[in-house]
C-alpha cells in the first residue's frame, strides 16, 4: 500500500511535490512509508500498476484493538447507528428545535464547562423531542442534560444537575420565557418533582438507550484508525483535521436533525474523507460522484466552503494519492463509489448549513 522505493523530492511517479509547509514532506513520508510494517501483501511497490489486493494484518487489527478502534467495534458502532436512526422523531419547527439546541448548548457549557455533550445531547433530543408537547420542551431539554452527564460528571457539592440549588438552573428557566414569548404557550412549571418525572419519561421514549454513537466517537474511532495505519508521527495535524470535522458536523446538525438517511456516522465519514482534501493529502477528484463532470464537482464543493475561496491544493503525487484513498477505504471499511456518494450528499448538506446559518443570522440582527 506504500512505497518502499527511493525517497527522493524532485517530482516523479513515485516521490511527492513538497508543500508550503516546510514539515509536509516529512510527514507524507511518514504517512505512506511507515503502512507496509502494518499490511499484509506480497507486494507493496508504489510504482506497480497491478497490485495484489491489500488486506488489514492481525497486527494492525491488535493496534487498533488496544485503542478501541478495531474493525469489529466499527461494524459494531454501524449497527448501532443504524439502529438509532431507525427510531425516527416528530422534529419541531426548525427555529424552535435551534434554540432548544442552543439551549442545551448554554446548560452543558455553564453546569460542566464544556461542550463535549452537546453532540450526543442532540441526537438523543431528536430521537425523542415528541415524547411531550411544546408546553414541556424546558423539561425535555433539561432531562436530556441530566441524562447525558450522569454517567460521567457529578458536581463537587453533590447538587443535583439543574435543580433548584442547581446554579444552571437560570439558563432553562431563561429558554422556558423565550419558549413563551416566541411559541406563545404557557410552559410547565420547573421543579425537581417535575424534572425527575421528567427525565423518566424521556428515558422510556427512548427505550432506556442512550448510549448511541455521536459525532464525537465517530471522530476518534476514524482518526486513531487512519492515525496508526497511516503511521503519523504526531497527532498535530490529525488533530486539526478533527476539529475542523467537528465544526462542520455541528453546523450540519444545527440545521437539521439526524436521520436514517444521515446519521451521525455518515456525517463524520463523509467530512472525514473531505478533510484529507482540505489537508492536501487528497485531490478533490479522486472523490467525485461518477454522474458529475469534473467542473461541476469543482463548483459544487467551492459552494459548501463558508466564505468560498479556492479550491485546496493536493501536494502529493497521483499515486500517492491513490495509496491514501485506498487506506481512507481500509478505515472506514468502505468502498470508493460509497466515499464518493457520501461525499456528495454531505457537501449537498454544507451548502443547505451555511445558507442556513446565514439566514438564521440575518433575522437574529433584525430581532425576528
Amino acid at each position: 500500500l506504500a512505497a518502499r522505493g527511493p525517497k527522493r523530492t524532485e517530482q516523479g511517479s513515485n516521490t511527492f511535490r513538497t508543500a508550503p509547509d516546510g514539515n509536509f514532506g516529512e510527514r507524507m513520508a511518514v504517512l505512506v512509508e511507515s503502512a507496509p510494517q502494518m499490511l499484509s501483501s506480497s507486494e507493496c511497490q508504489i510504482n506497480e500498476p497491478q497490485q495484489e489486493p491489500v488486506t488489514i494484518s492481525e497486527t494492525m487489527e491488535d493496534a487498533w484493538h488496544r485503542v478501541g478502534a478495531s474493525s469489529e467495534m466499527l461494524a459494531n458502532l454501524k449497527e448501532a447507528d443504524r439502529r438509532g436512526t431507525e427510531k425516527g422523531s416528530l422534529a419541531f419547527d426548525q427555529k424552535i428545535r435551534v434554540g432548544a439546541l442552543r439551549c442545551l448548548s448554554s446548560m452543558l457549557q455553564g453546569t460542566t464547562g464544556s461542550q463535549s455533550y452537546w453532540f450526543k445531547a442532540s441526537l438523543l433530543f431528536d430521537l425523542c423531542a415528541d415524547c411531550a408537547g411544546l408546553a414541556e420542551l424546558p423539561l425535555t431539554c433539561a432531562a436530556i442534560a441530566r441524562i447525558v452527564v450522569k454517567p460521567d460528571f457529578t458536581l463537587h457539592s453533590c447538587v443535583p444537575l439543574l435543580s433548584e440549588r442547581c446554579p444552571g438552573r437560570r439558563l432553562i428557566q431563561d429558554f422556558s420565557s423565550w419558549l413563551s414569548a416566541t411559541a406563545n404557550v404557557e410552559t410547565k412549571a420547573i421543579n425537581d418533582r417535575s424534572l425527575c418525572q421528567h427525565e423518566q419519561l424521556v428515558l422510556k421514549a427512548l427505550d432506556w438507550q442512550v448510549d448511541y454513537p455521536c459525532v464525537e466517537q465517530w471522530c476518534y474511532v476514524y482518526f486513531a484508525r487512519i492515525g496508526m495505519l497511516a503511521g503519523f508521527r504526531t497527532s498535530e495535524q490529525l488533530h486539526k483535521m478533527q476539529v475542523r470535522v467537528a465544526i462542520s458536523a455541528r453546523a450540519i446538525l444545527m440545521s437539521r436533525p439526524a436521520t436514517k438517511e444521515l446519521s451521525h456516522g455518515d456525517v463524520v465519514l463523509s467530512l472525514f474523507v473531505l478533510s484529507f482534501v482540505d489537508a492536501g493529502y487528497l485531490p478533490l477528484q479522486k472523490l467525485k460522484p461518477k454522474h458529475l463532470e469534473d467542473d461541476d464537482w469543482d463548483t459544487l464543493y467551492a459552494e459548501s466552503q463558508l466564505g468560498g475561496g479556492e479550491l485546496p491544493q493536493c501536494h502529493v503525487s497521483e499515486a500517492i494519492a491513490s495509496q491514501i484513498l485506498e487506506m481512507l477505504c481500509l478505515t472506514v471499511q468502505e468502498d470508493v463509489e460509497e466515499l464518493c456518494n457520501k461525499a456528495y450528499h454531505v457537501v449537498q448538506e454544507m451548502i443547505q448549513a451555511f445558507r442556513w446559518i446565514q439566514s438564521y443570522q440575518s433575522e437574529t440582527s433584525r430581532g425576528v
